[in-house]
This record gives structure tokens, sequence and C-alpha cells, in this order.
């Protein structure tokens, strides 16, 4: 969900064709349904370690796969620090504290439950967090309707209409965002650790699928969210710090409080599952298998 965040700040920056990044998680995850989530399901698997071992045979294909997929795990967890770090400024909350108060969160409450307590806390995590953009992306177009609306508020900033184009930015910005992106949902373990955990195969399959119609969908209110900072915010408000824009200067307290609650849930959803995907690597891949 940590997607959404990303996807205000390029559709600030870039217009429509920032929802790419939204959308190129959503297909991600669609692909993943379709071609390999009962299949590698079906394999009573871990980690994906597991299986390039299994298919390639030693430790050293093992350990290389485990500590690649470590790097990028923890530049993305490191991410999500810094996200829950710019969340927390909204309440008065910021720079190094806001960031050690925020990876305090995300150990203990995964340590003490695990990828269960991930996956439960994943569930009203995302429906938090889909409240929440629906909120704000309704309030953006209810104070940028009264304004004149949302086009005509852009177009006096001069923005031409490529903003207002999902294809806008052309193919090579697409890609950009496209490819990086469904690639790394069809090998992350984040991802794969919740299909190797389903029930059975058709439940890994059906939950991959229905979670990236669901992310397609969702994603059409970040885009409202980043386009309304662009029309109704400062011209020096800088992407990242649109959906802050939005809470302290749109919202009331009270629907504030509901999407910064949003904002969090989408970080830990992603925070949780990082760090139960980095620990498997440690212990199953390192640990059990090479070590002992």
């Amino acid at each position: 969900m940590t997607a959404m965040l990303v996807e205000v700040a390029e559709v600030r920056e870039h217009g429509a064709a920032g929802a790419w990044y939204g959308i190129a998680t959503g297909l991600g995850l669609i692909l993943l349904g379709f071609f390999t989530a009962s299949r590698f399901r079906s394999l009573m698997l871990y980690t994906m370690p597991d299986y390039l071992a299994k298919r390639y045979g030693g430790d050293a294909i093992r350990l290389m796969g485990a500590s690649l997929s470590l790097v990028a795990l923890i530049g993305i967890l490191a991410a999500q620090v810094k996200a829950a770090g710019a969340a927390f400024t909204v309440i008065g909350i910021d720079g190094t504290l806001a960031a050690v108060l925020a990876t305090a969160v995300f150990i203990t409450y995964t340590a003490l439950g695990g990828l269960w307590a991930a996956v439960i806390s994943d569930v009203v995590q995302i429906l938090i967090a889909g409240v929440g953009v629906v909120i704000a992306g309704v309030v953006v177009m209810n104070v940028s309707a009264a304004e004149g609306g949302l086009v005509s508020l852009l177009e006096t900033k001069g923005l031409e209409s490529s903003y207002f184009s999902l294809f806008g930015q052309g193919p090579a910005f697409i890609l950009f965002l496209l490819l990086p992106t469904v690639m790394y949902t069809l090998i992350g373990q984040d991802f794969y650790q919740r299909l190797f955990a389903a029930k059975n195969a058709k439940v890994a399959r059906t939950s991959a699928l229905v979670a990236g119609v669901f992310l397609i969908v969702i994603s059409a209110f970040p885009t409202l969210i980043g386009m309304g900072a662009r029309g109704l915010g400062p011209e020096v408000l800088e992407g990242k710090d649109a959906v802050v824009w939005v809470l302290q200067n749109l919202v009331n307290p009270v629907l504030g409080g509901v999407i910064i609650a949003a904002i969090l849930a989408a970080i830990m959803s992603s925070a949780d599952s990082l760090l139960t995907a980095a620990t498997s690597h440690i212990v199953k891949d390192v640990w059990m298998e090479v070590l002992h």
C-alpha cells in the first residue's frame, strides 16, 4: 500500500502518468496470480532462495539469492522508515525521533506476532488505507469544485493537456515506473512469503488476483490527491510533501486523523512484510540451510 504514497508524489510532479506506479504494482500481482502463485504454493517452500537451491542446487546460489534479496529488502525498509517519519511530522514529531519511533513500532509488533500478525494486521491496515485515500480524494474534489474545478485550477498554472493523460509523459517514463515495479513483484520474497503461507494453491492465486485488481482501482484516488496538491498547493510544494500538505490544509482535524492513520497503515503494511521477509532469509537460508 505504500505504492499509494509514492503515486501521490509522482502525480504531483508528472501528472496522471504518475498513476502508473500504483497500476504497475497491481499488474505485477495479477501476473503473479495468473502465472506463478499456485505453482509456487504447490512446491511447499519457505523462501525464493529455496526454489533457486531446488532448481539449480548448491549453497552458493542460495546465498547469492538471499543476499541480493536482503539488499533490496533493507533498502525498501529504509524508505518505509523515512516515509513514516514524514507522516509523523503532521502530529509534530520529526527528525531522528520520528525514525526511531517508527522503527521501534515496526520491530515490536512484527517480532511479537510474526507472519501471522503481519497478515492479519495487513487486512485491517489495507481497509484503513483504502478508506483514507478515498476520503482524501473526495475532499480534494470538493475543495477544487468550489474554486472552479480541478482541471481549471491546473490549467491556470500553465499545465498542458499531457499532464492529464496516463500516457502524457511518454513510453520511457511509463516503462521507468512499470518494469522495475512489475519485475520486483514477480520475484520479491515479501510477496512470495504470503503465497507460501496460503491455505492452498487456489487461495494463493485468488488472493494475488484480487489484490492486484484492488490496487489498480484504488490508484484513481492517489491520482486525485496528487493533482489536487498541484492545483491547490503552492508552487514550491514538493511531491514528497503533497500528502502532508493536503492533510494540513484541506481537511478538518477529524478527517485528517483518519487519513494519517491510513498513511501509517500503508507504511506498516509494507514494513512488517519486509521485516519477516528479511528475517526468513537470515534464519532459513543462512542459519538453517548453510550454517547448520
